[in-house]
């Protein structure tokens, strides 16, 4: 008909570069193309290599694509090793690969829309049954459209409702049996009024510097990981050594100060080696990749979720993950950063805990209280979370505590559930050590010792303990 067909070449090529670049680069498209999606054939070929070496658990890379390619006799047709390397050399990372795929995939269907044009008019002037000819087309067309915006099934409300009723049925076996439907927060009062975290829930813990957010975050993952459920942790602040070491002060009997200095004795020494056995054996898998982002995050989430090393997500915080840079401004960027945590919540059926900064709002009040106003950079985060905890330690501003006895209260804090989309808000009390490694209820009675070793001798460590 004249006109030139739907395509984006230059896209393809930074797809292919990308991916022999970049080892995760592949899992960020998880099956958004196929081969057939690209326009230039050599580029199919090479996809297909692509896809032929991920399916093999292969290393992709330029080598390895070469020799695929010559496996299959296509190496000449597809440009040669030659134009293989000029595709590597044609970007420097897989940024928005996600995105130029989308463009690609879309570039298909509509060259695949014009070609079923074409054999619907071709139809008609062969005189074929027009009731055929628009069914199937139909058909076509609506799998066409299903391709672009994502199959949705549609079923009748009663499909819900039972499933509604076998959660409840399951919620109940559990309350029977003394469990809860979700994961352990590490504090008592936190899991009567949440149930626990639960599964595609994106929760916010937010607090001024120094409140404690990674500690409180930690105690989190360990609860969780005690309980046998995988927590994936991405830390943009702090190193792999430095949350281990966090973690090892959380069960030993050891001065976080002493620790660090050295200054040791035998019997801390012991302390220290059986807090690292405990922790040694839970399911806790640390990334402390400075730069990740949140693309990068659910690339990697998704990879450990098909290993089963994904039950819950903790991002070590918002404010320090990159951005893509193709926002308007800093607001928008942490918006969709936001957006993003919740869909990879969703998708992958897990809570995802991110911790957050707050701006100096509380400090301007008399209690120093936070609110959800006080939530830095976007009021997106209140809006995708569907909860909010604050961390607030009244000690910390010299701000006076006292019990039901009215005795000064020491090493207090408070989480506040400032907000709770499936249920009650209010305020949680906890206890802390000094230096903040270790966190009990507000009401325990014995705060001093580490667990017994019996809560976690169902869990099988990857490698043994080294001593």
């Amino acid at each position: 008909m004249g006109f030139v067909p739907p395509q984006a070449v230059e896209l393809e090529e930074a797809i292919l570069g990308a991916l022999m670049i970049e080892k995760r680069a592949y899992e960020q498209l998880d099956s958004i193309l196929k081969p057939n999606d690209f326009y230039v054939e050599s580029h199919r070929n090479i996809f297909k290599a692509i896809n032929s070496l991920n399916e093999s658990s292969k290393p992709i890379d330029m080598l390895t694509v070469v020799e695929e390619l010559k496996k299959t006799g296509l190496l000449e047709s597809s440009g040669g090793a030659v134009y293989i390397a000029q595709l590597t050399e044609r970007v420097s990372s897989a940024a928005h690969i996600d995105f130029h795929a989308q463009i690609i995939k879309q570039k298909a269907i509509e060259r695949e829309t014009i070609d079923e044009a074409r054999k619907i008019i071709n139809r008609v002037h062969e005189n074929e049954d027009i009731g055929d000819v628009l069914f199937e087309s139909g058909k076509h067309l609506e799998s066409l459209q299903e391709s672009l915006i994502g199959k949705t099934s549609g079923d009748h409300i009663s499909v819900s409702l039972k499933k509604a009723l076998n959660e409840m049925y399951a919620r109940i076996e559990m309350a029977r049996n003394n469990r809860r439907s979700g994961i352990n927060t590490g504090f008592s009062d936190l899991n009567r009024m949440t149930n626990g975290w639960q599964k595609s829930d994106l929760i916010i813990l937010a607090a001024r510097p120094a409140m404690g957010k990674t500690a409180v975050a930690l105690h989190h993952a360990k609860s969780a990981a005690i309980q046998g459920i995988p927590v994936a942790i991405f830390s943009m602040e702090m190193s792999d050594v430095s949350l281990a070491n966090r973690l090892i002060l959380s069960e030993a009997n050891v001065d976080p100060e002493r620790f660090k200095s050295g200054y040791l004795t035998n019997e801390e020494i012991k302390s220290i080696e059986q807090a690292t056995g405990y922790i040694w054996k839970l399911p806790i898998y640390v990334d402390d990749n400075p730069c990740a982002s949140m693309p990068y995050i659910r690339a990697k989430c998704r990879v450990l979720s098909k290993q089963g090393k994904c039950g819950m997500i903790i991002g070590d915080y918002l404010q320090l993950t990159e951005s893509d840079g193709d926002s308007g401004n800093r607001e928008q960027e942490v918006a969709k950063m936001s957006r993003t945590a919740k869909k990879i919540a969703k998708e992958l059926e897990v809570p995802f805990l991110l911790l957050s900064q707050l701006n100096r709002g509380n400090e301007t009040r008399q209690d120093k209280k936070p609110l959800l106003s006080d939530l830095r950079e976007s009021g997106a985060i209140e809006q995708d979370a569907d909860m909010v905890i604050f961390i607030h330690r009244p000690e910390y501003y010299g701000i006076e505590v006292t019990d039901k006895q009215g005795c000064k209260e020491s090493n207090y804090g408070e989480l506040i559930v400032a907000k709770h989309r499936n249920g009650a808000t209010g305020l949680v009390k906890f206890k802390h050590n000094v230096g903040m490694t270790k966190f009990y209820d507000y009401n325990s009675q014995n705060v001093n010792h580490p667990h017994p070793d019996s809560r976690i001798e169902n869990i099988k460590p990857e490698q043994d303990v080294p001593f």
